[in-house]
């Protein structure tokens, strides 16, 4: 990697707070560019001493890692014991706590604000992001077989969800708030398992973002706010990642404080600030359970009392209970 030249020398990523004295992203000037993730090396006697810290850690640990209050710490006191001394103590720390904790092999790429969307597309094949300034990018990342299977898992645990190779494919949200949709086995995809995130911000745009970055004018933004504020119903069209849902969520602030609100999705994307509003997602049949759709979510609204209702993710026949929410006299985006 010596021999690139680096495209962007001043891009260092968005590093983990946890991980930023080890870690860095540099984007490479070759034909096509490359999204390097740079991690401190390892040999492989310290490979095989962090898969042997994990076994020891996974069956030390008798509680949810997610419900402890301070995982790095903890994790830290753990593998001090386990651990009496060590010349490269600080860099096994940082694999346990990016395998434990984070997001393994993406938690580089995950912490960078810059990467709108992360792309595994099978084992043995280079990850890609989306870089909002560079657009898409192959990245030095992949996953063995076994490997991803097991990330695969991973993520959906985090995400509350199940994946079984009889339901192989899951939609869902990270912690994080950002959109996972994900399968498992060869069946559906056939170069095997596969991961695709979605990143959203943290903190919504606004209008003042939208008429700044020249995607509305003052006087379209204006409109807008007018015609929330008196009740019209809007639909927010485009095409994939055009921006639906930022727009969406910059033209709800304009929803007077103190109105009730419900939202209805398949994947929780919709991100208010408000109190009196109740987000509700739908759930795929479970083994044991009902599957809830958005029909459903939308009759158990309209019984508690909305003053908008927003639907988010109509794509086809869900538009049905779009025009439904409409029927009813309800402000409806």
């Amino acid at each position: 990697m010596s021999a690139y030249c680096v495209l962007d020398d001043d891009y260092t990523g968005d590093e983990h707070d946890a991980s930023s004295d080890y870690t860095s992203v540099r984007i490479l000037d070759t034909l096509p560019p490359v999204y390097e993730v740079l991690e401190p090396p390892l040999t492989e006697e310290e490979k095989e001493r962090i898969k042997w810290l994990k076994e020891k850690l996974y069956e030390r640990i008798d509680a949810k890692i997610a419900d402890i209050e301070d995982p790095a710490s903890y994790l830290e006191q753990k593998v001090s014991a386990l651990l009496k001394s060590s010349d490269a103590l600080e860099t096994i720390m940082y694999y346990i706590k990016r395998d434990m904790i984070g997001y393994g092999k993406l938690d580089v790429i995950l912490n960078d604000k810059n990467v709108e969307d992360v792309s595994v597309d099978g084992p043995h094949i280079p990850v890609y992001v989306y870089h909002n300034s560079y657009g898409s990018l192959m990245t030095n990342v992949s996953f063995g077989k076994e490997e991803l299977d097991s990330m695969v898992y991973r993520l959906s645990q985090q995400a509350g969800k199940h994946i079984s190779l009889a339901n192989p494919l899951l939609d869902a949200s990270l912690p994080s708030g950002d959109r996972l949709q994900m399968t498992i086995g060869d069946e559906v995809t056939t170069r095997g398992s596969t991961i695709t995130i979605r990143r959203f911000r943290r903190v919504p745009m606004n209008p003042i973002d939208l008429i700044n970055y020249d995607t509305f004018s003052v006087e379209m933004m204006t409109y807008l706010w007018m015609a929330v504020e008196n009740g019209s119903n809007i639909l927010v069209a485009g095409g994939t990642a055009s921006g639906k849902t930022s727009v969406l969520n910059a033209i709800a602030m304009f929803i007077p404080q103190g109105s009730k609100i419900v939202s209805i999705e398949d994947t929780r994307e919709i991100n208010l600030t408000y109190d009196n509003w109740i987000p509700a997602v739908t759930r795929e049949v479970e083994e044991g359970g009902h599957s809830i759709d958005m029909f459903h979510l939308l009759k158990e609204a309209l019984r508690q009392r909305p003053e908008y209702i927003l639907v988010g993710e109509v794509r086809g026949r869900e538009a049905y209970t779009l025009f439904q929410a409409m029927a009813t006299g309800h402000i409806t985006y």
